[in-house]
């Protein structure tokens, strides 16, 4: 991480150590990732250029001849490796805070700007995603007016049998390992569409599950009980799912997910993790009171459609939810 605590004199009241502060970013940063962590990740040492790398090997056919016995079997030869490639870019934004407001606000104003900023990362680093996916023509499922459990059904189906008919270079829509045990497809649905299927449709969600699927929808992927599956997928809510507005009425475009459907430049690396700058008023040497701080982040950034077969884009009108 870019900023580390060097001392604790000169603290003014509600200013926190910079590690503090770097902690919280970070939490806030990663509570509101949800399409990011659905990507392939791709790690790229410091001073190895811009391009970032997906390699991928195919499956191979089946083998439905009967061995003589005895027999050596033949050797499997038809692999093909397929690369996706994408360049890093730079991303970030910053806020600037008052020494008066540091010495006079009752809140931690310092620790609520780095979460705020956090929550700043999150959303363009899951916007970034969606506008990758949004690019690409994957199957769609039109739900129409409303979300319901049944179109999830369509959806997961449809996405299996896109793998089925054409695989393409790398096989079946496989299910995904941020799931429980691997086994099942991810849905990323707007809080409009995942709350209109609570209700909508016969059956209802509700009907179809437990009332405890309701708690799963903001919590991690990996962190999700097996139970809170429906038809093959575990649903989370986005807060930004983007919507097709030259659609009448408006879309909300959604999507389930298999694995490898588009790859992410992962944040656990050096090179790529995110930055919180904070430099304090009392070192702003361009102000002559000194009197105002700044904060700001800063991350290299890249993502890469990598087969429009292993996901589907799910449809539905953003008229309001129904009641």
């Amino acid at each position: 991480m870019a900023v580390m605590g060097t001392g604790t004199a000169n603290f003014g009241p509600n200013v926190l150590q910079d590690m503090y502060l770097e902690q919280q970013f970070v939490m806030a940063l990663r509570a509101r990732l949800v399409v990011q962590r659905l990507g392939k990740p791709s790690t790229l040492p410091e001073n190895q250029g811009k391009k970032v790398r997906w390699q991928f090997f195919s499956n191979p056919t089946a083998k439905t001849t009967a061995l003589t016995e005895g027999a050596t079997p033949g050797s499997t030869t038809d692999w093909t490796t397929t690369k996706a490639e994408a360049t890093l870019q730079e991303f970030g934004g910053y806020t600037e805070f008052s020494k008066f407001l540091l010495k006079t606000a009752i809140s931690a104003t310092q620790e609520e700007i780095a979460k705020g900023l956090g929550d700043e990362a999150a959303i363009t680093i899951d916007r970034l995603n969606l506008d990758q996916l949004n690019t690409a023509t994957p199957v769609q499922v039109d739900a129409g007016a409303a979300m319901t459990v049944d179109f999830l059904r369509q959806g997961a189906a449809k996405l299996q049998q896109a793998g089925q008919t054409t695989p393409g270079a790398f096989g079946p829509a496989r299910p995904h390992p941020a799931t429980p045990g691997g086994q099942y497809y991810c849905a990323v649905l707007s809080a409009e569409a995942a709350y209109d299927m609570l209700g909508e449709g016969s059956p209802t969600w509700s009907q179809v599950k437990n009332d405890q699927i309701e708690s799963n929808l903001r919590t991690p992927f990996q962190d999700t009980p097996a139970s809170a599956a429906a038809y093959g997928c575990i649903v989370k809510i986005s807060d930004n799912i983007q919507r097709n507005t030259t659609a009448s009425p408006d879309d909300d475009n959604n999507y389930i997910v298999g694995a490898d459907a588009f790859g992410v430049a992962a944040l656990d690396t050096n090179v790529l993790d995110p930055s919180l700058i904070i430099i304090r008023p009392e070192a702003r040497t361009d102000k002559p009171l000194k009197n105002t701080g700044t904060a700001g982040w800063w991350i290299l950034y890249a993502v890469k459609v990598i087969d429009t077969k292993r996901y589907i884009e799910l449809l539905t009108d953003a008229t309001g939810i129904g009641v």
